[in-house]
């Protein structure tokens, strides 16, 4: 059974209390990305190389000279685009609450605003198209939040928009797991669920230069998803491997949006003078939300 909104609501302002008055550091991280593309119907609709110097919300153009752009999750910024590349950096990530795992994250989202009806620039379940994200190969920092997978970066695929919540989110991340492990994983997660799943994954291999992480439908008859990823040493890329695990999207809509993100779980530290404040009232709500959502 679905969680009430209420019920949602109770829960994130405990965790939120939880956090201001239980504060804890968060991770800092910079990654870069290099490139990200996409590919539809075996011909390139969208190349972000990164070298205009406007980083997201802008973007090039598509391929077919229609004007493209990012939206970002709220109030995150990223940039800058120096040397051909995309930084992504902690100091512009935004907190979110992800209520799969009930925490905290700071952080960096960057979907493209790609066509939800079909036509040329959309990615819908009667198209072919190959998603893919080239970032240095930075190793994510030690944990900081025990028992929580670490700092991420990924590639996603998502059928969320500013009304709905997504039920088939997909990720292909570079991530340090809760173990200390660095790994590669492929991630499944329905926000109107409340599941984070994994299909794949396998430790990372530390010695290359950077990494594509790729999601792809590559038959229009289905709506199947496969992650693959490869090495780049210096400026060749070796073979894809693919996860033998797949997922299906489409489930309830025919269309996805392709982008990027780097996120860290965190508990907010405010300024010592709001801790009692914040945090009160905080409890405050809490108490008052309960006692309605047993009325």
């Amino acid at each position: 059974m679905l969680e009430s909104n209420s019920g949602r609501l109770v829960r994130f302002l405990t965790v939120v209390a939880s956090a201001i008055v239980f504060s804890h550091p968060c991770q800092a991280y910079n990654f870069r990305l290099d490139d990200f593309q996409i590919i539809k119907n075996g011909s390139t609709l969208f190349d972000d190389s990164f070298t205009d110097g406007n980083p997201p919300p802008s973007a090039p153009n598509f391929s077919s000279g229609a004007s493209a752009s990012y939206v970002l999750n709220s109030g995150a910024t990223v940039g800058p685009e120096t040397g051909g590349k995309l930084t992504l950096d902690s100091s512009g990530a935004a907190l979110a609450f992800n209520f799969n795992e009930s925490r905290l994250f700071l952080t960096q989202r960057a979907t493209l605003l790609t066509s939800q009806t079909g036509g040329a620039t959309g990615l819908n379940s009667n198209s072919t198209f190959v998603v893919t994200g080239t970032f240095d190969l930075i190793l994510p920092g030690p944990i900081v939040v025990p028992g929580m997978n670490g700092d991420q970066y990924a590639v996603r695929l998502t059928d969320g928009t500013s009304t709905v919540e997504g039920n088939d989110i997909l990720t292909m991340q570079v991530v340090r797991r809760s173990d200390g492990q660095l790994a590669i994983q492929f991630r499944h997660f329905d926000d109107a669920g409340n599941t984070n799943t994994l299909l794949a994954q396998t430790l990372l291999n530390p010695a290359h230069d950077q990494i594509a992480l790729r999601l792809s439908h590559p038959s229009a008859s289905n709506s199947t998803i496969f992650g693959s990823f490869a090495y780049i040493d210096g400026g060749v890329p070796g073979s894809f491997t693919t996860f033998g695990t797949t997922f299906d999207i489409f489930n309830g809509e025919s269309f996805t949006r392709a982008g990027f993100e780097a996120a860290t779980p965190t508990l907010a530290t405010p300024e010592p003078s709001s801790v009692v404040l914040l945090g009160c009232g905080l409890i405050a709500l809490v108490g008052f939300f309960a006692r309605g959502s047993r009325q």
